[in-house]
This record gives structure tokens, sequence and C-alpha cells, in this order.
């Protein structure tokens, strides 16, 4: 993942910073980093000798892609950790609304909604979250995770009476109301799985990544519901029953890092939501509209004769409740469009003229 760390001492006049990808920052301890930020950063960041000296810091801002959510981390006079969360909702979300699930998607990791703040403006809200914990610490990967999840469910998405998109289910899992879902019908933005993939697996990690690059192919993104079981009823598949799953600590980092290393190019915003029900969990896996400029989202892997092959790729599409491959004539247009088309003018001309 891409970060930003801009780590201030003092004042806003002397602070580091360093840009690249850093996965090991994601499990950056936020008040233990705080207190010991030096040793930290000049083993996992490369400073310039001069900045090598400091080994305590006062904030750090962190932040991913341009239009990503962005963390700042402090440390109050009680010694009590602060991180503002800088995220975005759609001008048809009410703030209530808004914070109030805001808090929820917090609390899912023990933090809670202090303060907070926003600026306003025709196509977007944009929202300064400040959020702290009492007990243990917490990881950058964590808030921004919360910061993904909290900015899937500030966009619109409203039910009928069969269906739901995925930032209305996303809404419904995080306020507890999981149960809603049942009844419903998978479609083109919502997908069930009863039971975790098998990741220690080459197959297990191609279906994962296949069945989330599915949506981030799609014009409106989607979620992955893992713990609910559909049935089929000659029409579609409809959620059936919920399957509450055991889920081992750092699932959510292994599903993460598979993603990533699976799909190309790395999906924007991607959140991975844990929701407690019967004694277990629920995981699912927001991914919310991608740009067409980043399109098509390809798979490293595709089954061949009911085995995973590594030396192909994939390209896979939502239609429906259903996943299909985009086939060669489509992807033949599509890549000659974007490899040669915005030249074809071009060159042409330039012949023309000689």
């Amino acid at each position: 993942m891409e970060l930003k760390a801009h780590v201030w001492r003092g004042d806003s006049h002397h602070y580091w910073e360093a840009d690249g990808t850093f996965d090991k920052l994601l499990d950056f301890p936020i008040l233990a980093g705080l207190r010991a930020v030096g040793h930290f950063i000049e083993t996992e960041i490369p400073l310039t000798s001069e900045k090598q000296t400091q080994n305590e810091a006062s904030s750090i801002f962190i932040k991913g892609r341009d239009d990503e959510p962005s963390l700042n981390f402090s440390v109050n006079r009680d010694g009590n950790p602060m991180v503002e969360l800088s995220v975005q909702s759609h001008p048809r979300i009410t703030f209530k609304q808004f914070y109030s699930d805001a808090a929820k998607v917090l609390e899912s990791i023990d933090a809670k909604l202090v303060k907070t703040k926003y600026y306003d403006s025709p196509q977007e809200q944009l929202h300064e979250l400040t959020t702290t914990w009492s007990t243990g610490d917490r990881t950058v990967w964590q808030l921004l995770n919360c910061a993904h999840l909290i900015e899937m469910i500030g966009w619109p998405g409203n039910a009928t009476a069969e269906h739901v998109t995925a930032q209305h289910a996303t809404r419904l899992i995080v306020n507890g109301n999981i149960n809603s879902l049942l009844g419903l019908r998978e479609d083109g933005q919502l997908e069930a799985k009863s039971a975790l993939y098998e990741i220690d697996t080459n197959a297990g990690k191609f279906e994962l990544a296949k069945d989330v690059a599915q949506f981030a192919n799609s014009s409106s993104g989607g979620i992955l519901i893992i713990g609910m079981r559909t049935k089929g009823d000659g029409t579609g598949d409809v959620f059936a029953k919920i399957t509450p799953l055991e889920i081992q600590p750092k699932t959510d980092l292994r599903y993460k890092s598979v993603l990533e290393s699976r799909i190309y190019p790395a999906i924007e915003g991607i959140g991975i939501g844990l929701a407690p029900h019967d004694g277990g969990h629920v995981m699912y896996i927001t991914i919310p509209p991608q740009k067409d400029s980043l399109k098509p989202f390809i798979v490293q892997g595709a089954a061949i004769d009911e085995t995973v092959r590594d030396s192909f790729f994939l390209i896979p599409q939502r239609r429906g409740d259903s996943i299909s491959s985009i086939p060669g004539k489509a992807l033949h247009a599509f890549l000659a469009g974007k490899l040669f088309g915005a030249n074809e003018k071009r060159v042409f001309g330039e012949s023309e003229r000689e």
C-alpha cells in the first residue's frame, strides 16, 4: 500500500517526510509509536542522517493516494491517543446518520468518536472525525480500514423489496441489523459465502481475488459477505442463513495481503470489517466504485482444467448474481482503445503532414 508519512516534532516547522510502499507501517502501534517513533521510522523508512537523532514525535500524519482518507495521530495532555480521520460523505447523507454510522464502525475496534468537524461543498462533505481509546493500542491499518468502511456508508444506497445496494448492506451490518438481509437476493452488488477462503492454497487465494475483483470491474462496486449461506429459489440465490465464523486475529490483514498481491492495479478504498454475531463473526469486504481509468482489474491466475495456474490471468466481471470473464473480443477492443486509441489520431496526423 502506498503511504506518505509526515512526522512532526515540536512544531510544524520540523518534520520528517517519506513516501513509498511501507506495508510494515500498517502494523505501526500508534500510542507506543508516538513515544518512540524515531526508532520505528529509522527502521522502516530511510531518513537522512541529520534527522535520525530525534526519538519522540508530537504528531504523525499518514496519507494514501490523493483521494484516500488521511490519519493524523497525536497524544493529548493526559497521555491519551487522539486520531483525526479525514473522510468524505455525499451531501444526501445527513450528518446525524453519518456520525452515528461512523461511531459504530469505530466501536468495532473498541474506539470511540469524541469530536466531529466538517467542511461543506456541493459535491461532497469533508469530515474530520476525532477518535480515541482507553486501553491497549491500535494500528495504522485498523484506523485506515475504519476510514474506508466509513466512507463506504457515507454514500447513498437504498433498499427495494428484494434488493439492496452495497452501501445499504454495509450500513445494516455495521448497525447490527445483518438479519435484515435474510430473504433478499444476491445481485450485481452483493455476494455471500458461508465459509472462509482457504488462503493457504493457491486456489483459495485465486477465489478470493476473483470474487473481489468482479465488483471492482463493475460500475457500482459491491460487498462480499463471508459468513452467510444462500439458497436457490429457481430464479436466483437468496440470503438464507447466517453462519457465524471463528476468525483468527489478523485474518483481515492476510486477506488484504492476498488481494494486493493477486489483483492489479490495487483496488482503491477497499475495506474489511468484522461484525459479531451469535458467538462468532461475519466478515465483510467492501469495494467502492472504481475510476474507469483504473479498469480493468486483472487477477493473477486462472482455473484451467480445475487447476489454478499462475501463468494465466483473468478479468472477472459481475453479471447479475454470477461471475463471468471478459471475452477475448471485448478485451481486445478495450485494450486497443487504451493502448492505441489515444495515439491513433496523432500518429496518423503526423503521417498525413509528412
